[in-house]
């Protein structure tokens, strides 16, 4: 019997094995030279002005932007409730009448854990004008005379007698 033909057939597998060896090898599972897909767009809010001020019943606008998503609306909400203020679905916040700091929130509709607060410290009711009637008049001692006031202020105008 001629060794090289006994060998050759019994060859065969194991050439084809180390080649099939080789091809993978080459083909790593982790290829360096395959872009990798670009990672999730974060998604973010931001809201201006971040901190603000205004008087008692005041209406302050707002501006809220979203990025990382397609999905650009806002639901806005006031943190302490109907007593700290309230705001319009336009970001149009109202401050209350009662002094203090106050948080306007802003929450992604694409993400409700993506949120951003802002500050809004509401000082005291401003009087803004006072009329009283009569303006003159001349009371003889003992006497008495009635009076009425309009006082208007920055949450409204008020009569009284």
């Amino acid at each position: 019997m001629n060794p090289s033909k006994s060998l050759r057939p019994r060859s065969r597998p194991v050439v084809l094995a180390a080649l099939a060896l080789l091809v993978v090898a080459a083909c790593d599972a982790s290829p360096t030279n395959v872009p990798s897909a670009p990672a999730a767009a974060s998604i973010a809010v931001t809201i201006t002005p971040p901190s603000t001020a205004t008087e008692a019943c005041q209406s302050v606008p707002f501006k809220g932007t979203v990025t990382g998503t397609v999905n650009q609306g806002i639901t806005w909400s006031v943190k302490e409730g109907p007593a700290g203020g309230t705001i319009t679905a336009e970001g149009v916040y109202t401050a209350p009448s009662v002094p203090g700091t106050y948080h306007v929130v802003a929450t992604s509709a694409a993400d409700s854990t993506r949120v951003v607060e802002g500050a809004v410290a509401v000082g005291p009711e401003r009087i803004i004008a006072l009329e009283v009637t009569p303006a003159t008049t001349s009371v003889l001692a003992g006497g008495s005379r009635a009076f009425s006031a309009v006082v208007t202020t920055s949450c409204g105008t008020f009569a009284a007698q």
